[in-house]
């Protein structure tokens, strides 16, 4: 899980190919590194977890009424069912696993969805302290450091900068925000992020039925 968080941050920085490199002025910021310093890795890899925990409870869910009703049907018809009963039997069972299969596969979906919206969600936070810094340097853009930047100077990297400023903000608000009582942060987040999934959970199977 921790992995595919990395792996979209790395890959934010491959859709640089249409920002101008000749700019004579241009800021460079490490994603990864700033999520790593701000603990975020740890918070977005908690996040996924619920969305994980909460997608597997509905395939627990599904395959449960799934096998109800199969043995239902199997009681129905007693020890000594008749030909066509069997064969109602055998395509009961077979129409269970092929939509439990297309349950598992909008799962991974659902879930591969969620990790570009936590990643694009923290991309947005950088960009406002980005961008504010590379406006007091006169720089026309900033780039996300990947693979595709061969060399940069060191002055130009704005990533230091970047998590101080959203330290002093998250202290600020640790500040201001209203006592909570251990437990109840994470309660209250693990239910936000339920509700989340849920909503996406909704959308995507709207999508799948006007398909």
């Amino acid at each position: 899980m921790l992995c595919a968080i990395l792996a979209l941050l790395i890959l934010a920085g491959c859709n640089n190919t249409g920002t101008s490199h000749h700019s004579q002025n241009i800021c460079y910021l490490d994603l990864v590194a700033i999520a790593k310093a701000l603990g975020r890795l740890e918070v977005m890899k908690q996040q996924q977890d619920t969305a994980l925990q909460q997608l597997n409870t509905q395939l627990q869910a599904i395959s449960t009424d799934f096998n109800k009703q199969i043995e239902e049907t199997k009681s129905k018809f007693g020890d000594n069912p008749r030909k066509e009963e069997l064969q109602q039997l055998d395509s009961l069972t077979v129409n269970a696993g092929k939509q439990l299969q297309q349950s598992q596969i909008v799962a991974k979906q659902k879930l591969a969805l969620y990790q570009q919206q936590l990643v694009a969600g923290f991309q947005a936070e950088v960009r406002a302290h980005a961008q504010s810094i590379a406006e007091q340097r006169g720089a026309s853009s900033v780039v996300i450091l990947d693979s595709s930047v061969l060399w940069f100077s060191p002055s130009a990297d704005i990533t230091d900068e970047v998590i101080a400023r959203m330290r002093a903000k998250d202290r600020i608000t640790k500040t201001t925000s209203p006592e909570i009582r251990p437990g109840m942060a994470e309660s209250g987040d693990s239910s936000s992020e339920i509700r989340r999934l849920d909503d996406l959970v909704n959308r995507i199977s709207e999508e799948s039925s006007a398909d």
